[in-house]
């Protein structure tokens, strides 16, 4: 009997000073809170005060398709080896250089400082090139993102021109070497030299072939438009990307 009185005592006196603690909990919340409302009220403030103060950033893009090289090909036997998915792959290596960057902040001007970054990805599993440019001002991420489409597509027209008429004249100075062995031969040529006017008729169509060549890649340089072309030019944003007040603010 007395055993279960005192287990009795004992879980009264457990339940009484939990009771006395949540109380007592309870009065040290209920004295402090006015400075737990101020420190909430507070960090609400600075939360807002911080996004708000952060500068909007505005983000433009604009698009570049890598064109198949063969399909700008005026004459059949002026081909390019192709693979789609390496040439995009290639584009975008070259697109990344440090000296089409320089080329776009020269084309902007002073404006170029307000460039905060630069993205260039494919866009899955198609031919196009997104460029996207991020800035305080809208009007300077579309005129920055334009600008490095139109320029990288310059540069590439001007480079695979330069290469076709490079090859051009390599084929002229081969027909140049021929011409002077033909010159050669016609000062030795003799009506009974078969041998000499057999080798200079080779010669002289060796140096048509020559000369033909040279012609087909003068055309391509003309016409080729460097595997790339604008897809599409960037319009300037009307809301940022960054920053977004509510979602920082939580």
């Amino acid at each position: 009997m007395t055993g279960g009185d005192d287990r009795g005592v004992d879980a009264s006196s457990s339940r009484a000073d939990e009771q006395v603690d949540i109380r007592r909990i309870l009065g040290v919340l209920w004295s402090r809170a006015a400075l737990i409302v101020a420190l909430v009220v507070l960090a609400m403030v600075v939360a807002f005060v911080w996004s708000t103060s952060k500068t909007d950033l505005y983000q433009a893009t604009s698009k570049v398709r890598v064109v198949d090289p063969n399909s700008e090909a005026v004459f059949d036997g002026v081909q390019i080896r192709s693979d789609p998915r390496r040439d995009v792959d290639t584009q975008l290596a070259l697109m990344r250089s440090e000296d089409l960057r320089a080329d776009v902040d020269q084309s902007i001007g002073a404006e170029a400082g307000q460039i905060t970054s630069v993205s260039m990805a494919g866009v899955g599993a198609t031919d196009l090139i997104s460029i996207s440019v991020t800035s305080p001002s809208p009007d300077v991420a579309a005129a920055a993102a334009t600008a490095f489409a139109n320029l990288y597509v310059e540069q590439r027209k001007a480079q695979v021109s330069s290469a076709f008429t490079g090859r051009a004249d390599e084929l002229r100075q081969k027909s140049a070497e021929l011409d002077a062995q033909i010159a050669d031969i016609d000062a030795q040529l003799d009506a009974s030299t078969g041998a000499l006017a057999a080798k200079r008729a080779s010669l002289v169509s060796q140096q048509g072939e020559l000369e033909t060549r040279a012609i087909e890649f003068d055309v391509e340089a003309a016409t080729r438009s460097g595997n790339v072309e604008v897809a599409e030019t960037a319009t300037p944003p009307t809301s940022p990307i960054s920053p977004t007040p509510r979602r920082d603010a939580a």
